[in-house]
Protein backbone atom coordinates (compact mmCIF):
# COMPACT_ATOMS: atom_id res chain seq x y z
CA UNK A 1 0.00 0.00 0.00
CA UNK A 2 1.85 3.35 -1.35
CA UNK A 3 0.55 7.09 -1.53
CA UNK A 4 -2.69 7.53 -2.70
CA UNK A 5 -2.39 8.87 -7.31
CA UNK A 6 -3.24 12.50 -6.35
CA UNK A 7 -0.25 12.39 -3.91
CA UNK A 8 2.40 10.21 -5.65
CA UNK A 9 1.16 12.96 -8.38
CA UNK A 10 1.79 15.99 -6.82
CA UNK A 11 5.54 14.85 -5.47
CA UNK A 12 6.01 13.53 -9.31
CA UNK A 13 5.17 17.28 -10.31
CA UNK A 14 7.45 19.12 -7.44
CA UNK A 15 10.02 16.95 -7.64
CA UNK A 16 9.99 17.06 -11.54
CA UNK A 17 9.83 21.00 -11.36
CA UNK A 18 12.49 21.34 -9.24
CA UNK A 19 14.68 19.56 -11.71
CA UNK A 20 14.57 22.77 -13.18
CA UNK A 21 16.75 24.34 -10.70
CA UNK A 22 19.03 21.74 -9.59
CA UNK A 23 22.55 22.27 -11.57
CA UNK A 24 24.39 21.09 -13.60
CA UNK A 25 21.60 21.68 -16.28
CA UNK A 26 18.31 23.37 -15.10
CA UNK A 27 16.61 22.78 -18.02
CA UNK A 28 19.49 24.13 -20.37
CA UNK A 29 18.69 27.56 -18.98
CA UNK A 30 21.83 27.34 -17.14
CA UNK A 31 24.14 28.45 -20.04
CA UNK A 32 21.45 31.00 -20.73
CA UNK A 33 21.57 32.60 -17.88
CA UNK A 34 25.65 32.50 -17.46
CA UNK A 35 25.82 34.13 -20.57
CA UNK A 36 23.14 36.95 -19.99
CA UNK A 37 24.61 37.49 -16.61
CA UNK A 38 28.14 37.57 -18.04
CA UNK A 39 29.35 35.24 -15.88
CA UNK A 40 31.09 31.68 -15.76
CA UNK A 41 29.03 28.94 -15.58
CA UNK A 42 31.12 27.58 -12.64
CA UNK A 43 30.25 30.92 -11.17
CA UNK A 44 26.45 30.36 -12.17
CA UNK A 45 25.76 26.64 -10.59
CA UNK A 46 27.70 27.69 -6.75
CA UNK A 47 24.94 30.41 -6.68
CA UNK A 48 21.99 27.82 -7.72
CA UNK A 49 23.06 25.05 -6.22
CA UNK A 50 22.07 25.70 -2.33
CA UNK A 51 18.35 26.80 -3.15
CA UNK A 52 17.66 23.59 -5.37
CA UNK A 53 19.43 21.38 -2.73
CA UNK A 54 17.09 23.02 0.01
CA UNK A 55 14.01 22.48 -2.13
CA UNK A 56 14.98 18.85 -2.44
CA UNK A 57 15.23 18.65 0.92
CA UNK A 58 11.98 19.73 1.78
CA UNK A 59 10.35 18.04 -0.29
CA UNK A 60 11.91 14.61 0.89
CA UNK A 61 11.06 15.46 4.19
CA UNK A 62 7.53 16.59 3.53
CA UNK A 63 7.08 13.03 1.79
CA UNK A 64 8.69 11.54 4.83
CA UNK A 65 6.18 13.12 7.28
CA UNK A 66 3.02 12.18 4.93
CA UNK A 67 4.29 8.90 4.84
CA UNK A 68 4.06 8.32 8.70
CA UNK A 69 0.94 10.22 8.56
CA UNK A 70 -0.66 7.87 6.18
CA UNK A 71 1.11 4.15 8.27
CA UNK A 72 3.12 3.60 5.70
CA UNK A 73 5.49 0.81 5.88
CA UNK A 74 8.66 0.22 3.46
CA UNK A 75 9.12 -2.45 0.57
CA UNK A 76 9.56 -6.03 1.71
CA UNK A 77 13.69 -6.22 1.63
CA UNK A 78 12.67 -9.42 -1.36
CA UNK A 79 11.06 -6.67 -3.39
CA UNK A 80 13.79 -4.00 -3.72
CA UNK A 81 16.19 -4.75 -6.31
CA UNK A 82 19.79 -5.31 -5.46
CA UNK A 83 21.47 -1.48 -5.45
CA UNK A 84 25.07 -2.30 -6.64
CA UNK A 85 24.19 -4.23 -9.54
CA UNK A 86 21.17 -1.94 -10.47
CA UNK A 87 23.74 0.65 -10.08
CA UNK A 88 26.89 -0.93 -12.12
CA UNK A 89 24.12 -2.02 -15.16
CA UNK A 90 23.58 1.53 -15.45
CA UNK A 91 26.52 3.75 -14.60
CA UNK A 92 27.39 4.09 -18.57
CA UNK A 93 24.62 6.62 -19.04
CA UNK A 94 26.01 8.68 -16.70
CA UNK A 95 29.27 9.02 -18.26
CA UNK A 96 28.18 11.83 -20.44
CA UNK A 97 26.57 13.97 -18.08
CA UNK A 98 30.20 13.84 -15.59
CA UNK A 99 32.25 14.35 -19.03
CA UNK A 100 29.88 17.64 -19.41
CA UNK A 101 30.15 18.75 -15.87
CA UNK A 102 33.94 17.75 -15.68
CA UNK A 103 34.90 20.09 -19.09
CA UNK A 104 32.20 23.21 -17.60
CA UNK A 105 33.46 23.57 -14.34
CA UNK A 106 37.41 21.85 -14.07
CA UNK A 107 38.26 22.67 -17.90
CA UNK A 108 36.10 25.48 -17.83
CA UNK A 109 35.09 25.26 -21.85
CA UNK A 110 32.16 26.83 -23.25
CA UNK A 111 29.09 25.86 -23.05
CA UNK A 112 28.91 24.50 -26.72
CA UNK A 113 32.22 22.74 -26.39
CA UNK A 114 30.98 21.00 -23.32
CA UNK A 115 27.94 19.67 -25.08
CA UNK A 116 29.74 18.89 -28.28
CA UNK A 117 31.66 16.61 -26.85
CA UNK A 118 29.12 15.06 -24.69
CA UNK A 119 27.05 14.02 -27.36
CA UNK A 120 30.14 12.00 -28.62
CA UNK A 121 31.03 10.43 -25.52
CA UNK A 122 27.40 9.84 -25.78
CA UNK A 123 27.49 7.93 -29.43
CA UNK A 124 30.30 5.98 -28.41
CA UNK A 125 28.69 4.75 -25.50
CA UNK A 126 25.38 3.78 -27.33
CA UNK A 127 27.62 1.76 -30.03
CA UNK A 128 29.80 0.04 -27.79
CA UNK A 129 26.63 -0.89 -26.07
CA UNK A 130 25.32 -2.56 -29.09
CA UNK A 131 28.62 -4.24 -29.31
CA UNK A 132 28.96 -5.84 -25.84
CA UNK A 133 25.40 -6.78 -25.96
CA UNK A 134 25.51 -8.70 -29.35
CA UNK A 135 25.54 -12.01 -29.62
CA UNK A 136 27.84 -13.97 -32.08
CA UNK A 137 31.27 -14.14 -33.12
CA UNK A 138 33.92 -11.02 -32.82
CA UNK A 139 33.39 -9.90 -36.21
CA UNK A 140 29.22 -9.96 -36.51
CA UNK A 141 28.95 -8.39 -32.99
CA UNK A 142 32.01 -5.50 -34.24
CA UNK A 143 29.82 -4.51 -37.45
CA UNK A 144 26.23 -5.55 -36.47
CA UNK A 145 26.40 -3.69 -33.77
CA UNK A 146 27.85 -0.37 -35.13
CA UNK A 147 25.25 -0.59 -37.49
CA UNK A 148 22.45 -1.27 -34.70
CA UNK A 149 24.51 1.71 -32.68
CA UNK A 150 24.30 3.88 -35.39
CA UNK A 151 20.36 3.65 -35.92
CA UNK A 152 20.09 4.37 -32.56
CA UNK A 153 22.18 7.77 -32.72
CA UNK A 154 20.00 8.38 -36.12
CA UNK A 155 17.05 7.60 -33.94
CA UNK A 156 17.44 9.73 -31.22
CA UNK A 157 18.48 12.54 -33.49
CA UNK A 158 15.25 12.69 -35.00
CA UNK A 159 13.18 12.25 -31.77
CA UNK A 160 15.73 14.77 -30.70
CA UNK A 161 14.85 17.54 -33.84
CA UNK A 162 11.15 16.77 -32.97
CA UNK A 163 10.94 17.40 -29.13
CA UNK A 164 12.88 20.73 -30.28
CA UNK A 165 10.41 22.03 -32.25
CA UNK A 166 7.83 23.21 -29.86
CA UNK A 167 10.84 24.57 -27.57
CA UNK A 168 12.16 26.67 -30.71
CA UNK A 169 8.84 27.80 -31.73
CA UNK A 170 8.81 29.39 -28.27
CA UNK A 171 11.98 30.36 -27.48
CA UNK A 172 11.85 32.02 -30.95
CA UNK A 173 8.76 34.13 -29.51
CA UNK A 174 10.27 34.50 -26.47
CA UNK A 175 12.86 36.45 -28.47
CA UNK A 176 10.20 38.80 -30.45
CA UNK A 177 9.44 39.56 -26.99
CA UNK A 178 13.07 40.33 -25.80
CA UNK A 179 13.73 42.26 -28.94
CA UNK A 180 10.17 44.77 -28.58
CA UNK A 181 11.40 45.25 -24.57
CA UNK A 182 14.80 46.74 -25.93
CA UNK A 183 13.51 48.42 -28.52
CA UNK A 184 10.63 50.10 -27.27
CA UNK A 185 11.71 51.03 -24.15
CA UNK A 186 8.70 48.85 -22.13
CA UNK A 187 10.59 47.62 -19.53
CA UNK A 188 11.26 51.80 -18.33
CA UNK A 189 7.31 52.25 -18.58
CA UNK A 190 6.69 48.55 -16.63
CA UNK A 191 9.38 50.04 -13.61
CA UNK A 192 7.01 53.41 -13.83
CA UNK A 193 4.18 51.56 -13.75
CA UNK A 194 5.03 48.96 -10.47
CA UNK A 195 6.29 51.27 -8.85
CA UNK A 196 3.72 53.62 -8.19
CA UNK A 197 1.10 50.79 -7.74
CA UNK A 198 3.97 49.11 -5.04
CA UNK A 199 4.05 52.73 -3.64
CA UNK A 200 7.57 52.40 -3.59
CA UNK A 201 7.06 49.72 -1.00
CA UNK A 202 10.05 47.10 -2.00
CA UNK A 203 8.28 44.20 -0.15
CA UNK A 204 5.03 45.01 -1.68
CA UNK A 205 7.10 44.97 -5.57
CA UNK A 206 8.52 41.62 -4.70
CA UNK A 207 4.82 40.24 -4.39
CA UNK A 208 3.54 42.24 -7.67
CA UNK A 209 6.91 40.63 -9.41
CA UNK A 210 5.62 36.59 -8.50
CA UNK A 211 2.45 37.45 -9.21
CA UNK A 212 3.59 38.64 -12.43
CA UNK A 213 5.58 35.78 -13.13
CA UNK A 214 3.18 33.21 -12.64
CA UNK A 215 1.54 34.57 -15.39
CA UNK A 216 4.04 35.43 -18.03
CA UNK A 217 5.38 31.59 -17.38
CA UNK A 218 2.32 29.86 -18.57
CA UNK A 219 2.78 27.15 -20.72
CA UNK A 220 6.70 28.19 -21.32
CA UNK A 221 9.41 25.82 -21.66
CA UNK A 222 12.03 26.75 -19.52
CA UNK A 223 14.53 28.86 -21.25
CA UNK A 224 11.75 30.84 -22.90
CA UNK A 225 10.08 30.93 -19.45
CA UNK A 226 13.49 32.75 -18.19
CA UNK A 227 13.49 35.23 -21.18
CA UNK A 228 10.71 35.92 -20.71
CA UNK A 229 10.58 36.76 -17.01
CA UNK A 230 14.33 38.17 -17.09
CA UNK A 231 13.55 40.91 -19.95
CA UNK A 232 10.70 42.09 -18.33
CA UNK A 233 10.41 42.30 -14.98
CA UNK A 234 14.35 41.28 -13.69
CA UNK A 235 15.21 45.23 -14.25
CA UNK A 236 12.17 45.81 -12.50
CA UNK A 237 13.38 44.58 -9.65
CA UNK A 238 17.14 45.56 -9.73
CA UNK A 239 16.20 49.51 -10.61
CA UNK A 240 13.64 49.47 -7.73
CA UNK A 241 15.53 47.80 -4.88
CA UNK A 242 18.24 50.33 -5.49
CA UNK A 243 15.85 53.49 -5.29
CA UNK A 244 14.61 51.89 -2.64
CA UNK A 245 18.58 51.74 -1.05
CA UNK A 246 19.37 48.10 -1.54
CA UNK A 247 21.84 46.61 -3.82
CA UNK A 248 20.46 43.26 -5.42
CA UNK A 249 22.66 40.88 -7.19
CA UNK A 250 22.02 40.31 -10.79
CA UNK A 251 22.37 37.04 -10.37
CA UNK A 252 19.84 36.66 -6.77
CA UNK A 253 17.38 38.90 -9.18
CA UNK A 254 17.70 36.39 -11.78
CA UNK A 255 17.14 33.21 -10.40
CA UNK A 256 13.63 34.75 -8.04
CA UNK A 257 12.06 35.88 -11.04
CA UNK A 258 12.95 32.63 -12.87
CA UNK A 259 12.19 30.36 -10.11
CA UNK A 260 8.59 31.85 -9.65
CA UNK A 261 8.22 31.55 -13.87
CA UNK A 262 8.87 27.56 -13.42
CA UNK A 263 6.37 27.83 -10.55
CA UNK A 264 3.51 28.45 -13.02
CA UNK A 265 3.69 24.83 -14.13
CA UNK A 266 2.41 23.98 -10.96
CA UNK A 267 -0.06 27.13 -10.27
CA UNK A 268 -3.59 27.00 -10.55
CA UNK A 269 -5.53 27.70 -13.04
CA UNK A 270 -3.17 26.55 -15.88
CA UNK A 271 -0.29 24.10 -13.77
CA UNK A 272 0.63 22.29 -17.01
CA UNK A 273 3.00 20.10 -15.03
CA UNK A 274 0.24 19.25 -12.31
CA UNK A 275 -2.19 18.77 -15.43
CA UNK A 276 0.23 15.98 -16.91
CA UNK A 277 0.31 14.42 -14.14
CA UNK A 278 -3.51 13.96 -13.67
CA UNK A 279 -3.45 12.99 -16.86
Amino acid sequence: MGFSAVKAGAIEVAASVNGQIMPPIMGAAAFIIAEMLGITYFQFITHALIPAVITYLALFFIAHIEAHKHGLIRMEVKDIPPIWPTFISGIHYLIPIVVLVYLLIIERWTAGSAVFYSIITMMIIIIGQRIWLRKGNALDKFIFGIVEGLGDIFSGMVGGAINMVPVAVAIACAGIIVGAVASTGLSNAMVEVVEIVSGGNFYLLLLMVMGLCLVLGLGLPTTANYLVVAALLANVVVEIGNASGYVLPLIAVHLFVFYFGLMADVTPPVGLAAYAASG
